[in-house]
């Protein structure tokens, strides 16, 4: 191999990694530049957005009884739970 081919596959080489380094920076760049766009939009938007919405006079409305009648359910199954029986073919521990 010649020197000015193995200069000319330095430069190449070079050339490519600066490419890709370039290639990087511009993709990074152009991220920011449109997050940076979409939080700016967003924040002009929120400001014209208009909701309405019924407030809740006290959490005290927030169907309680769907909760209890849950939890009630969920006790009702524990009481109603049989023990396991113990045989002596099957052991809890099985390094005994």
């Amino acid at each position: 191999m010649s020197r000015t081919s193995r200069l000319f596959a330095i430069a190449a080489i070079a050339c490519a990694a600066a490419a890709g380094a370039f290639a990087s920076v511009a993709v990074a760049s152009r991220d920011y530049v449109v997050t940076a766009v979409h939080r700016a939009w967003g924040f002009v938007t929120d400001g014209f957005r208009v909701s309405a919405e019924v407030q809740r006079a006290s959490p005290s409305q927030d169907k309680p009884r769907v909760k209890l009648v849950a939890a009630k359910a969920f006790i009702m199954c524990l009481a109603k739970r049989e023990r396991p029986r113990v045989t002596p073919l099957w052991r809890m521990c099985p390094s005994t």
